[in-house]
């Protein structure tokens, strides 16, 4: 039971927002917080863990985020857990006083009552299968494949008189899973499944810490009353108007399982580097029947195209070549030194075919075709943005279809974009190539 005891000064302002409040106080095994930017999900979900470490001395929580860099960034699930957890007093060295060790190494925190926080990325939701703990916390959720949410369920099976709980936060990327879990159909769900997945709402605007100026300023930036608005500040679940890919049909078009590797007979993967907007490996492959199928993708944010192996995309690469066979990389042209590198890591890289309509076209007509297949559950990015790619609008809001797209929501369909150009023959002539220890570049 957590107790008025775990209740500081500073988490009175939780009662100041309803939805934050209400969300404390719902006991559904599992709970989705999902606010506007800004909106303080964060927070109250840190709250969360910290409160659980306090009242239940032992217990083990998983906390995961996108990528390993979100994990340690200012505002990110450890800054705000030790952030919170100062507000039961800190040390002359500024340290909060609940927390007796820390391993960034080994990446975890641990409470003076033996409780511990371990910390994961969610982009491998397989590195963690082996842990055993009671609680998790996935952080932006909709930046997430659905199946890490699936694996961090499973690790709840910590051995003891603890609760076996988990909750996410996010601002909303489109219907994606994390729609379908919480939101999709909820009036007409089960007493039972009400009661296991709760769901919390709240907009930027809710937040009773944020500044007036400051939520005129981000309106303005966002473009009060566009779809781009209300999904980043009013956090609703936007079906996009002027969609790109309109004719895609989820229902048609998403399955469950990829198809046996011997059905396939090529499989090429799009990369898409990223900078400040997230990077994105796509892999794609077509069977004997000319069916296109959209197989798998790694997609995070902050992450070297190489030099830092293990967490690295060329790291990345490697694994989805092993696990995939893939026969090339068409790559972003952007980046020539990332190609190079990559050539004398013995990968087949090629500068894709980067003309936007064209590539726009080809996927296209393999969904009006009915000649695409997206395997969901490990393609969730991809998933997400095509609920959101759209084309750029005019004064008076109406889209300019066979204009270039809004370049927003679009990270993973251009790793996309680029695989189909290459599967279909549109790829340029320069490749990168290995041959023994010698190697060769044109482009």
């Amino acid at each position: 039971m957590l107790t008025e005891l775990l209740k500081p000064t500073q988490a009175a302002r939780f009662l100041n927002n309803r939805a934050q409040a209400a969300f404390l106080e719902d006991r559904s095994r599992f709970r989705a917080a999902v606010a506007g930017i800004g909106g303080g999900k964060s927070e109250v979900a840190g709250y969360e863990i910290v409160r659980h470490m306090l009242a239940y001395p032992g217990i083990e929580a998983l906390v995961a985020a996108p990528s390993y860099p979100m994990i340690y960034r200012s505002g990110g699930p450890e800054d705000v857990i030790k952030r919170v957890a100062r507000w039961w007093g800190t040390g002359r060295d500024g340290e909060p006083t609940l927390i007796s060790g820390q391993n960034r190494t080994a990446d975890w925190i641990e409470f003076a009552n033996g409780s511990r926080v371990w910390f994961c990325y969610a982009a491998n939701p397989d590195s963690i299968r082996g842990a055993e703990v009671s609680l998790f916390w996935l952080d932006e959720a909709a930046m997430c494949e659905e199946r890490a949410f699936q694996v961090l369920i499973g690790r709840c099976r910590q051995a003891g008189k603890y609760p076996h709980r988990g909750w996410i936060t996010t601002t909303p990327r489109g219907r994606n899973w994390v729609y379908t879990q919480f939101v999709h159909g909820r009036d007409e769900w089960t007493p039972e499944r009400l009661a296991e997945y709760g769901y919390h709402h709240w907009t930027t605007y809710d937040n009773p810490g944020q500044r007036p100026d400051d939520l005129a300023a981000m309106a303005e930036a966002y473009g009060k009353g566009t779809d781009f608005y209300r999904q980043e500040m009013l956090a609703e679940f936007v079906a996009f108007a002027g969609l790109v890919y309109s004719m895609f049909d989820y229902e048609a078009h998403v399955v469950e399982l990829a198809p046996p590797l011997k059905q396939l007979v090529r499989v090429v993967a799009g990369v898409d580097w990223g900078v400040t907007h997230p990077g994105c490996i796509a892999v794609c492959g077509v069977d004997c029947e000319g069916i296109h199928w959209w197989l798998d993708e790694a997609y995070a944010r902050g992450r070297m195209t190489h030099g830092e192996t293990g967490r690295d995309w060329l790291s990345e690469a490697i694994r989805l070549q092993q696990k995939w066979g893939i026969t090339r990389f068409y790559c972003d042209p952007a980046d020539a030194n990332a190609r190079l590198a990559w050539g004398r890591a013995g990968l087949p890289v090629t500068p894709a075919n980067n003309a936007r309509l064209p590539g726009i076209r080809q996927v296209q007509s393999l969904m009006a075709a009915d000649r695409l297949r997206v395997v969901g559950p490990a393609c969730s990015a991809s998933l997400s943005e095509l609920g959101q790619y759209h084309w750029r609008t005019d004064a008076d809001g109406n889209p300019l279809e066979d204009a270039d797209p809004a370049k927003e929501f679009d990270d993973a369909l251009d790793a996309r974009r680029y695989a189909e150009m290459g599967l279909t023959g549109g790829e340029t002539a320069a490749t990168v190539g290995i041959s023994g220890n010698a190697w060769q570049a044109s482009w």
